[in-house]
């Protein structure tokens, strides 16, 4: 900086101070390093232990299934820009992202259509759309090529209409056509092409370890309980209908529909387990594409740099490896946000433009005012479709996006409140999430089931459930029962940006530095009032778990690119050289590491298939066709292969509700009636859920009960397993072998 600005030698002090605390507060954070001095070891657990079981081979149908997912809800999504009248305002890379985004949230409304009319086991059915798109997309092609043989000599100008319009594909070009002040950036902040270079190789290795690990066989309690469970189970039964007995199986879950695409694309009878690793993979493609979008919306808005920088930021932070490659779809609400937060933002430049006389002689036709309004009023559908699109992955998407969104079409420019453009907005959210909200609303009386019970009611919901899931996910309260002090608010704060154990140590102190660009304070300024809009709703009403605020981060990282590259003084850009490299050497540490997951990248999917839990295992080998399981206080179904009963701790207790108030007898021929020959009870997983402060659970389970009324009368009997009994227990029903002779 020149003139004796004291700004960088603030940050900078600033952001030492700041590394002081963050590796005070958690010292094992620094234990990453150690991976440095024994590389074998972090070697030894990605072959697992054993070098007999590398293999790579496998991964090729999951990965294939999978590009051939993304690659056909791109054509479908690219089918329908055009109609938008947007395709000629966007990128190559801005199309294929929008194309994307759309084209995921469609086939996964179509999915969720079919299965709702039970045809889900139809593959024809199921993939009935992609010919039609196929063949569209070939003429498609075959009209734009021809269209390109046709153009006028190099140098002409085309004239702006649907996609004969200029592609906009390198930086220059971009850079050269987007006016305004958008482009505040200074392109010459950091511009050597090795710094370049070595921050687009660091984001490839993160994006590697991403895709790696999305495809290994799920460990998460949520990812087992539900995020791959209940697909699972609509696809196997063919059908989606209400779960009365997995609450989180009736929200909605638009991530999670590519998983049944992935089951029905592989074949054999354990189609769903590796359908499952498809759709965990795409799932975990959602992240790599975040990073994709972050980049184009910094380098349509700032500079190729700073779009470098906020991808490179966004997809080394260890939160985002860690959900990408669990299976968790954070990453997926992230890419709905930040694709909705770039269409306003092309809306707000088109709006700011409009009646400028500075235009390119590409729209300078007499129908530009028309095509204009055309585009403007696209980019707020494509906008609302795909705001929707994230609130079909999660119900909160609609505080912490599309609120902010709408409240910024209709008064953010500062000018008249466009109440055309809000109402359109709302009507493509509809579109795009309201099929969720209508099958919850037929299925259970509740649209918005499980939530605002008092209101809605709810299909199986009582005021003692509603109690406890109101309980289990309320705003976190002290000692005195209170959920809002200053001293919470501090916790809060300095678990974001001290404590977490997967936060990135480059976020806070480039966040900072962004307010100190004069040239892009009108981003910053809205970035960040986005940010504390988020942060606020998450604090004031939510169980503030620092996960669910993931889909506000790559919005965070576009201003660390502003923060990084707002000075091109040498000292502070050598000061965010060293910074960067220090973050992505220790995050990448952090991540490839045992801490992080599963990394057991190099083990065959075969042998990483093995069942780890001995309970699931004994039922997947001894409970035979035709008979069933039932599962007490265990709710991670998902590697149980045979048929089972099990439920969350927030519905019903499936042992209380067979079982409570009947005699023996009547006991019996419940158990012959199901064909359940063996009862698994998890006492670990029933005592965590009934301690203190937990979510809580039915006390109808007890060892004296199982002891009395069902082992010493002759229903259950203990089974000798790898099971330690003061966790777990297997019980075999009596007499079941003899049922089938019995009948006969």
């Amino acid at each position: 900086a020149a003139g004796g600005d004291w700004r960088p030698a603030a940050l900078l002090i600033g952001t030492l101070a700041y590394l002081y605390f963050f590796y005070a507060a958690d010292i094992r954070k620094l234990l990453a390093l150690r991976w440095l001095l024994i590389p074998d070891i972090v070697l030894s657990d990605w072959i697992g232990g054993d070098a007999t079981q590398i293999g790579l081979l496998d991964r090729i149908p999951i990965l294939f299934a999978a590009g051939l997912i993304l690659l056909t809800s791109y054509a479908t999504g690219r089918l329908m820009l055009p109609g938008l009248g947007v395709a000629s305002r966007l990128t190559r890379l801005e199309r294929t992202l929008f194309s994307l985004g759309v084209g995921l949230n469609l086939w996964s409304l179509y999915t969720l259509a079919i299965g709702l009319a039970g045809g889900l086991q139809n593959r024809w059915l199921l993939f009935a759309p992609a010919l039609p798109v196929a063949i569209l997309t070939a003429a498609g092609l075959r009209v734009r090529r021809q269209s390109k043989e046709a153009a006028p000599p190099s140098g002409a100008v085309e004239t702006a209409r649907g996609d004969s319009a200029p592609l906009l594909a390198d930086a220059t070009a971009t850079d050269a056509n987007l006016s305004g002040p958008v482009l505040a950036m200074e392109v010459g902040a950091v511009t050597a092409p090795w710094w370049s270079r070595t921050l687009v190789g660091c984001t490839v290795l993160f994006a590697l370890v991403i895709l790696f690990g999305s495809v290994l066989p799920p460990w998460h309690f949520d990812v087992r309980e539900y995020h791959l469970q209940v697909p699972k189970e609509w696809f196997r039964q063919g059908t989606v209908e209400f779960m009365p007995h997995n609450v989180y199986g009736n929200m909605p879950l638009g991530a999670e529909m590519h998983t049944v695409l992935g089951m029905a694309l592989m074949p054999g009878t354990d189609n769903w387990w590796w359908g499952a690793l498809v759709g965990k993979a795409v799932i975990g493609a959602f992240g790599i594409l975040t990073a994709l979008a972050v980049f184009a919306v910094g380098r349509r808005f700032l500079s190729m740099q700073g779009g470098i920088v906020g991808a490179c930021a966004f997809l080394s932070t260890p939160w985002i490896v860690h959900t990408s490659t669990t299976g968790l779809i954070e990453g997926a609400v992230a890419f709905y946000f930040i694709l909705t937060v770039h269409a306003i933002l092309i809306w707000r430049e088109g709006d700011r433009n409009a009646g400028s006389s500075d235009q390119p002689e590409a729209v300078t036709q007499t129908d530009r005012p028309q095509q204009q309004q055309r585009g403007q009023y696209g980019l707020v559908v494509l906008a609302g479709f795909l705001a929707g699109a994230a609130v079909a992955c999660k119900y909160p998407s609609l505080l912490f996006l599309v609120i902010p969104a709408l409240l910024y079409l209709g008064l953010g420019t500062g000018r008249v409140p466009q109440w055309r453009a809000g109402l359109l907005f709302l009507l493509a959210v509809t579109c795009a999430s309201g099929p969720w909200f209508g099958k919850n609303l037929v299925l259970t009386g509740n649209p918005t089931y499980p939530l605002l019970y008092e209101i809605f009611d709810g299909t199986s919901r009582t005021p003692e459930k509603d109690a406890q899931w109101t309980r289990a996910h309320r705003t976190p309260q002290n000692k005195d029962g209170s959920s809002f002090t200053v001293a919470q608010l501090i916790d809060s704060l300095s678990q974001l940006t001290l404590k977490s154990q997967f936060i990135s140590p480059l976020l806070l102190p480039m966040i900072v530095a962004a307010w100190a660009s004069r040239q892009n304070r009108w981003l910053v300024f809205w970035w960040t009032a986005f940010l504390l809009f988020g942060f606020s709703g998450w604090w004031l009403l939510t169980h503030r778990l620092d996960r669910f605020l993931l889909p506000l981060l790559p919005v965070a990282c576009l201003l660390v690119a502003v923060g990084a590259t707002w000075s091109p003084g040498r000292r502070w850009q050598w000061f965010v050289k060293a910074l960067m490299v220090w973050t992505l050497v220790t995050n990448l540490l952090l991540v490839t590491s045992n801490e992080a997951g599963d990394n057991r990248y190099l083990v065959s999917l075969q042998a990483a298939k093995v069942v780890s839990h001995p309970g699931h295992a004994y039922l997947n080998a001894h409970v035979q066709p035709g008979h069933s399981a039932l599962l007490v206080g265990d709710a991670q179904a998902f590697n149980v292969a045979v048929p089972v009963l099990y439920n969350t701790c927030f519905d019903d207790c499936w042992f209380e509700l067979l079982f409570r108030d009947r005699t023996t007898a009547a006991r019996r021929e419940v158990l012959r009636h199901r064909r359940i020959s063996h009862v698994l009870v998890d006492w670990f997983e029933l005592n965590r859920y009934r301690s203190p402060g937990n979510y809580g659970y039915s006390d109808y389970v007890t060892r004296e009960r199982l002891q009395r009324e069902f082992v010493d009368t002759g229903l259950l009997r203990p089974v000798d397993t790898e099971l330690v009994p003061e966790k777990a227990q297997m019980y075999e029903v009596v007499g079941w072998r003899t049922w089938d002779r019995d009948a006969d």
